[in-house]
C-alpha cells in the first residue's frame, strides 16, 4: 500500500461527491447531495480505495479481479440506495431467484447524477454527456435490474447525449416536482409541455411557469395532473417502442416485484 494513495484515493472520492452534490443541488435533492456516498470514507470502504488505487478506474473493479469479488463494493451496495444492486431480492416467486425491484424515482435521478459524476472524475478532459451511456451500453447485458427502472434509466441516459446536461437535469426537475412520469410520447407532446418539448421551447422556464417563449404554462400543468400521466412511486411501466427501444406507457400497472411504498421504502 503506498502511502501517497491514502491522498490520492481521498482526493478522488472527494471530487466524486463533491460533483455529485452539485448535480443533486441542480435538481433539487438537497439531502441527498449532502448524504451521497459517505460510506466510501469508512474503513471497510477507504481502505480498499487505497490498496486498489489506480486513479482512471474504480479500485473496487481491481478488489474483483484481485480476489474473484469486491468486499468494498458489497459493503458499498448494501448502504447507497441510488444503486440499483441495493434494490436486488429474492422474488416473492421463488423459482425467478434473485430479480431487481423497482426503484423510486428520487434514486433513479442521484443514480443518474453518480454516473455522470463517475465519467467525470475518470475520463477527465475527455468526457462527454455520451459517456455515461456508453458506460451503460458496456454493462446492461449481464445487470440484474427491475425492467421499469431500466426503461426510466436507459431514457435518461439517451436524453443526456442527446439534448445535454442542462435539459436532462430540467427534465428530471419537473419530474421530481411534480411526482409524474410520462409516456414515450414526452418526445412528442402536446406544444408546451414543460417537461421536455422536443420543439424549440425544450424544458421551459419551469421556476417561472413559462415556457421559453413566455407563454403560460398552466394549461400543460392540468395535462400534467390528468389520470394518464400521473406517476406514483411504485407505477411506472416499460414497453417497447416501434423501433424495438424500452419506453414508458401511460398505462400503469403494479408489479409483483415492485414492494416499495410511497416514501420509498421497501415493503
Amino acid at each position: 500500500m503506498k502511502l501517497i494513495n491514502i491522498w490520492n484515493h481521498f482526493k478522488t472520492i472527494t471530487k466524486h461527491r463533491m460533483l455529485v452534490c452539485r448535480h443533486c443541488f441542480q435538481i433539487g435533492l438537497y439531502r441527498q447531495g449532502l448524504t451521497h456516498d459517505l460510506s466510501k470514507y469508512s474503513p471497510e470502504e477507504f481502505f480498499t480505495g487505497v490498496r486498489y488505487y489506480q486513479g482512471t478506474r474504480s479500485p473496487n473493479a481491481a478488489e474483483r479481479e484481485d480476489l474473484g469479488y469486491s468486499k468494498a463494493w458489497l459493503h458499498h451496495k448494501g448502504r447507497n440506495k441510488h444503486h440499483y444492486e441495493y434494490w436486488i431480492d429474492i422474488s416473492v416467486r421463488k423459482e425467478e431467484g434473485l430479480v431487481g425491484n423497482k426503484m423510486p424515482l428520487r434514486y433513479v435521478a442521484e443514480m443518474i447524477c453518480d454516473r455522470i459524476a463517475a465519467c467525470e472524475v475518470y475520463k477527465g478532459k475527455a468526457y462527454t454527456s455520451a459517456a455515461p451511456l456508453e458506460y451503460y451500453e458496456f454493462t446492461k447485458k449481464y445487470i440484474t435490474i427491475h425492467p421499469e427502472t431500466r426503461a426510466l434509466l436507459e431514457r435518461l441516459l439517451i436524453m443526456l447525449k442527446d439534448r445535454g446536461e442542462k435539459e436532462t437535469f430540467r427534465y428530471l426537475r419537473e419530474l421530481l416536482k411534480q411526482g409524474i412520469i410520462k409516456s414515450r410520447t414526452a418526445f412528442n407532446l402536446p406544444d408546451g409541455d414543460p417537461a421536455y418539448d422536443d420543439g424549440q421551447n425544450a424544458g421551459g422556464n419551469i421556476a417561472h411557469g413559462h415556457d421559453d417563449s413566455g407563454a403560460d404554462i398552466s394549461k400543460v400543468r392540468e395535462l400534467l395532473q390528468t389520470p394518464q400521466y400521473r406517476y406514483t412511486e411504485d407505477k411506472y411501466t416499460a414497453e417497447i417502442d416501434d423501433k424495438g427501444n424500452p419506453c414508458l406507457a401511460k398505462s400503469v400497472k403494479q408489479s409483483h416485484n415492485s414492494r416499495i411504498d410511497t416514501k420509498g421504502n421497501g415493503a
